[in-house]
């Protein structure tokens, strides 16, 4: 009886299975405008379209991949298993998507002897190339936060490469670059410093490099590698608690085009701009002989900034006001109804700090948001 119970049991998964799996391929064929064409198929059809759906794309690791290749590898796995892309208004998983693209384009002759409709999926059926590339596109999304999230310029900065491998599947190399650290003389003592570098896109890995003018060198000279102290990662981690994928991903972004908001003395203020989005603060570079360096990173409301002081001169806020206030913690602008108060928005706006007021988000912060109220209270307004 216990066998006959756990195979009737086993019998329902597998049937459980089977329905989720034809109920997510009809989605898939409606939203890509084959709306009733897997049904026409018939049962002996569908179950053989089933019976051959592409599984998820390969995971080679390239011989560079040597440090903590399984941590690497499970998070692309996890990002693959947990993508969604939006086809004609609707969304559904990345990995149902990728394997009915893959199984139409390489089923052709099985599908035109069971459905000539059905056989001409892949030219008048789907807009195939819009298909394939919100496919790739996806792809391109997920990866980049995979290698981008699990890489530490003194550790090990991890890179992706996306080839076809056969029956139409792709295959997903994943490679390592090895840090390059430095010693950097700064205020009169040796430190190390790690080259900033990472994958994007279909560039591949590159190595970060910014204008040879912007700190100081001949504005005419080759690009400038870019090196970042670990105090400046450390600050930037606990000053803008995103994901690491995003903080990584968006440091990248602002030294690949930086823009100088300053200078004091030899020091540029490069902006850093979140999520390709929202000015948030500040990367203090300087000249090294290695290049530039990072030194800092700085909220736009912390002293020193060229925003800071704006701000104090409006508000008539000292250092000691600001950190009372919260309003050098970037938690204090997340969800804040500041933008709703004309005068105080009209102030942040002015000195530049507009973005922080933008902060929102439906995740839990450790930080209840500074109200226009507390800080009118505050300021005798």
């Amino acid at each position: 009886m216990n066998r006959d119970r756990k195979k009737a049991e086993r019998r329902h998964r597998h049937a459980q299975r089977d329905r989720r799996r034809e109920e997510a391929v009809q989605r898939v064929f409606d939203c890509g405008g084959g709306r009733g064409a897997f049904r026409n198929l018939g049962s002996v059809g569908r179950s053989q379209f089933l019976e051959s759906l592409a599984p998820p794309p390969q995971l080679v690791a390239h011989p560079s991949l040597v440090t903590d290749p399984d941590r690497l590898r499970g998070a692309v796995r996890a990002g693959l298993a947990a993508a969604t892309l939006t086809l004609n208004g609707t969304d559904f998983p990345w990995l149902d998507a990728y394997a009915v693209l893959t199984s139409i384009a390489s089923l052709k002759r099985e599908l035109a002897f069971l459905s000539p409709r059905l056989s001409r999926a892949d030219d008048t059926l789907f807009d195939i190339a819009h298909f394939r590339r919100v496919i790739r596109e996806g792809l391109a999304d997920i990866l980049e936060t995979a290698v981008a999230g699990a890489s530490e310029p003194d550790r090990a900065l991890y890179w992706y490469r996306v080839e076809a491998a056969d029956g139409g599947r792709l295959r997903l190399v994943l490679g390592e670059e090895r840090p390059q650290v430095v010693s950097v003389s700064v205020d009169g003592k040796l430190r190390p410093a790690s080259r900033l570098g990472g994958c994007r896109g279909s560039h591949g890995f590159q190595w970060a490099a910014g204008p040879s003018g912007l700190v100081g060198a001949d504005p005419g000279g080759s690009p400038t590698p870019v090196y970042v102290q670990a105090h400046a990662l450390d600050r930037l981690r606990e000053r803008v608690p995103v994901p690491p994928a995003d903080l990584h991903l968006s440091l990248l972004a602002s030294l690949a085009d930086p823009v100088v908001a300053g200078r004091d003395g030899d020091a540029a203020f490069v902006k850093f701009v979140l999520y390709d989005e929202f000015h948030v603060g500040h990367l203090v570079t300087r000249r090294v002989p290695a290049g530039m360096l990072v030194t800092t990173f700085l909220l736009l409301t912390m002293q020193g900034t060229p925003e800071s002081r704006r701000l104090r001169a409006a508000l008539q806020l000292r250092r000691p006001d600001v950190e009372y206030t919260g309003l050098d913690d970037i938690r204090s602008f997340v969800n804040s109804d500041l933008a709703d108060d004309p005068e105080l928005a009209e102030v942040f706006r002015a000195c530049g700090c507009g973005d922080l007021l933008k902060l929102r988000t439906d995740q839990q912060v450790n930080r209840s948001p500074l109200r226009a109220g507390t800080l009118r209270q505050y300021l005798g307004r």
